[in-house]
């Protein structure tokens, strides 16, 4: 189940603030102090989100390792889990 707003987001910059968007226009977040890096990282939360889980998936039943328990626990804490 989706409850943060469907990606994809886009992050602009203006003089004083970042903002980011989602491809509908719906302001995600705003922020007056925030390097390029960051939003773009931000940006592209919810596309790595998806992509994540898709890995994830595709690897169910494979031997487990310390970066699968990673990426599951990474997974789990973006869903407030």
């Amino acid at each position: 189940m989706t409850t943060h707003t469907p990606g994809p987001w886009t992050a602009t910059a203006t003089k004083h603030r970042t903002i980011i968007t989602s491809h509908d226009g719906t302001r995600v977040a705003e922020c007056d102090s925030l390097s390029a890096a960051d939003a773009r990282l931000i940006a592209a939360a919810p596309e790595m989100y998806e992509a994540l889980k898709a890995i994830m998936a595709s690897v169910a039943g494979c031997v487990r390792n310390p970066e699968y328990e990673a990426a599951r626990a990474a997974i789990a804490r973006a869903e407030g889990k």
